[in-house]
């Protein structure tokens, strides 16, 4: 049976490598009260850009939401650090504390309303939206070193999952019938888990089974069979 245990774990389901999302690009917004130099993301189908920065003046920091190039909505923000953007428009948004401390802001807009706003005592790393805009997932640095999703509707957290000796990073939201949250290792882009709505551990690669212990590895064979 430890042989049959050890036996190459099934291919990630629904995992597409086109949709992790791409790290942030430059750009400049251009508005009534000057220029903005942001950071950029897309939507999944590319049909919304989040752009989020600083006046070039130094003033203040804005997010915006743009379609075809044109700013369709925009809301000050103070010190964005990592968005993502669904395809209903969705706007989900990271903000980092002071300097002196390791909190995070996590902010979703839905239809232009604010419907999260919450502040983690941990330094957030990367933020996906499903493409449905219905949950937003972030994830930490260690020593929380834990991914948290919420729903946007609600406001309400609904899962948290801290991989065993990993400092975990998204992959994105994959999958059509299930969403699952992709994860992976901190500085790799192969997936090592995946989650799905309820929370739980849906797959995870060789190295996640390895950390697991045994009980509940033969406990997870057992019910496949």
């Amino acid at each position: 049976m430890l042989d049959r245990l050890r036996r190459r774990t099934p291919d990630p389901p629904g995992f597409d490598p086109s949709r992790v999302p791409d790290a942030p690009r430059e750009t400049a917004v251009e508005t009534a009260n000057g220029p903005f130099s942001c950071h950029a993301v897309t939507s999944p189908d590319g049909r919304w850009t989040l752009a989020y920065g600083r006046r070039a003046d130094g003033g203040e920091s804005r997010v915006f939401r743009l379609r075809d190039g044109d700013i369709d909505t925009h809301f000050q923000s103070a010190h964005p650090a990592a968005g993502a953007v669904a395809n209903d428009g969705t706007v989900a948004v990271v903000e980092r504390g002071e300097s002196n401390t390791t909190t995070s802001r996590v902010r979703a807009f839905v239809d232009g309303t604010e419907t999260l706003d919450l502040t983690l005592d941990a330094t957030v790393t990367d933020v996906v939206a499903s493409p449905s805009g219905e949950l937003v997932a972030v994830a930490t640095r260690r020593p929380d070193a834990s991914v948290h999703a919420y729903d946007t509707r609600t406001g309400e957290s609904t899962w948290t999952v801290t991989p065993r000796r990993a400092t975990p990073r998204l992959l994105g939201i994959h999958g059509v019938d299930e969403p699952l949250v992709y994860v992976s290792r901190e500085t790799r882009r192969d997936p090592y888990l995946a989650v799905d709505p309820s929370g739980e551990v849906a797959w995870g690669n060789e190295r996640y089974q390895s950390t697991r212990p045994l009980t509940e590895r033969v406990r997870s064979f057992v019910s496949r069979d």
